[in-house]
């Protein structure tokens, strides 16, 4: 052991005093009771090569109890110790070291000069008193795992809420802008029918005193030639439309025969046609 410890010094970082140091510590516990299958190994701290020793220490309550050791660089610093579960065991870090990193920490409960036969020494006074392990049995085994698939299930379950819950104030927030715009048409709606409205009163109240009919009609509407060419030609094709519909129906009562029903719809149809893309011609020319 010592040899394959001064092999290893030979790349750390420690000066000739502290190998010493830690060659003598590795020596005094060479023949120590419970202590068993110690390796050591170098390993890379913020760029600086450290010297680490796993191992077990047994004969504690009837169990062997698996730790790391770090010599720290300069030694004065002291040496860094955990406690980790042993491989391939039914076993679990006692909760009462607060193992939540997956270690003990033991470096709390020794101090900064302690070597490292002291340190085995408060291993097994600490760990009389409390053991750093607690066993698992299957039916505690399946009793976790039970508890892990309930709560993956409840997640899963609360995730497709969630997801549901979203996609539904996605469409709620769709709605209230649909109606919000819905109440901006309909006011603009409502306000151009109040001026329409208006511009009515004011027609009425202009001309309450006048007798309108189909005859003078004309005389009270102001129009320009252009507005009275549309007029016309909308009166044309009606009429057109209107003279096609009695055609027919004197064709249906056999008071005209096919030729004349066939010459007639031609013509109509024709002056129909010819009013029309004036019509369109004329609305086009104002929209432009």
């Amino acid at each position: 052991m010592l040899s394959i410890a001064f092999d290893i010094l030979v790349l750390t970082i420690y000066d000739e005093e502290d190998r010493a140091s830690i060659l003598s510590q590795i020596d005094a516990i060479q023949n120590l009771a419970g202590l068993k299958n110690m390796n050591l190994k170098i390993i890379n701290v913020q760029g600086q090569i450290h010297l680490q020793i796993f191992g077990e220490l047994s004969d504690v309550e009837s169990t062997s109890i698996s730790f790391e050791l770090l010599f720290l660089n300069p030694l004065e610093n002291g040496i860094r110790c955990k406690i980790v579960k042993p491989q391939g065991q039914e076993t679990q870090l006692n909760p009462y070291y607060d193992s939540n990193l997956g270690f003990i920490d033991f470096s709390t409960y020794i101090e900064r000069t302690d070597k490292l036969i002291d340190i085995f020494s408060k291993m097994k006074i600490q760990f009389k008193k409390e053991h750093p392990y607690e066993g698992v049995g299957k039916a505690q085994e399946q009793e976790k795992n039970s508890f892990a698939k309930n709560i993956k299930d409840n997640w899963s379950e609360l995730n497709s809420i969630n997801e549901f819950l979203v996609f539904e104030l996605i469409n709620e927030y769709k709605k209230k802008a649909c109606l919000k715009q819905m109440i901006i048409d309909g006011q603009e709606m409502v306000d151009q029918l109040i001026k329409e409205k208006d511009k009515l009163n004011q027609f009425r109240n202009q001309n309450i005193d006048k007798v309108v009919d189909e005859y003078n009609i004309l005389q009270h509407i102001s129009t320009t030639p252009y507005q009275d060419q549309l007029i016309e030609l909308d009166a044309k094709i009606k009429g057109i439309r209107d003279t096609l519909r009695l055609i027919q129906h004197n064709f249906q009562n056999n008071h005209l025969n096919f030729l004349e029903l066939n010459q007639f719809t031609r013509n109509l149809a024709k002056e129909e046609f010819d009013a029309f893309l004036l019509l369109k011609k004329c609305l086009n020319q104002q929209l432009e």
